[in-house]
């Protein structure tokens, strides 16, 4: 019956994927993958060979484990950013940005992603969340004045979360200053260690309701 019930969801999908593209005049350059049809498919291999990754938050709600992989597990094995949006979500290209800042490795690499893919970017708030705000950054390691080299207006904003979770901290912000998106590093400590004890990237797939770019 679960089986059939996707078949179904899958026919509606493919026949509403192939209108869109035919009406957008470029036909030639999608495609429509039913994954019933294809035996062995990995969407983090996929993804390898393109740019950036665009899916739902289905995979993070309860009893929609079965039907896809879980946007946080792409962005970490296949090395590309993943965007994930709210099922209402309806393409709007975003101009004022967030950018979770810890001066990290995955950060770093959000940071770099944001720029390369979204040419359209007018502001950038970078948000770090501790107790005490970061010193003064050394010459060269500023990532404000990084981003005004890139002609990006940009604010900073130091938040301590607390006795709040960091994520209600980073999406309250987004709310505060109006963003369109939020950037953030996926996995900066271990997925075994997120999964058994909760952390900023499972519970923003969870919590979010709007679009996040995540990058690992």
């Amino acid at each position: 019956m679960l089986t059939g019930r996707e078949d179904e969801a899958a026919q509606r999908i493919g026949a509403e994927f192939t209108k869109r593209v035919a009406a957008s005049g470029m036909p030639d350059k999608a495609s429509f993958i039913d994954l019933h049809e294809v035996e062995t498919f990995s969407l983090p291999q996929q993804a390898r060979a393109y740019d950036l990754v665009v899916m739902t938050r289905h995979a993070a709600e309860v009893g929609r484990e079965h039907a896809e992989v879980r946007p946080d597990v792409v962005a970490l094995r296949s090395g590309r950013p993943v965007i994930t949006v709210p099922d209402d979500f309806a393409g709007q290209v975003p101009e004022h940005i967030v950018l979770a800042w810890d001066g990290k490795r995955a950060a770093a690499r959000a940071l770099g992603d944001m720029l390369n893919l979204m040419p359209d970017i007018q502001k950038v708030t970078v948000v770090s969340v501790a107790k005490q705000p970061e010193p003064k950054a050394e010459a060269g390691d500023d990532v404000i004045a990084y981003l005004g080299r890139h002609g990006i207006e940009a604010q900073w904003l130091h938040r301590d979360a607390g006795r709040r979770r960091i994520t209600h901290t980073l999406l309250d912000v987004c709310a505060e200053v109006g963003a369109d998106m939020l950037s953030m590093g996926a996995y900066e400590h271990s997925k075994f260690t997120e999964d058994l004890l909760g952390g900023v990237t499972r519970d923003i797939l969870t919590d979010a309701r709007l679009p996040v770019m995540m990058s690992h």
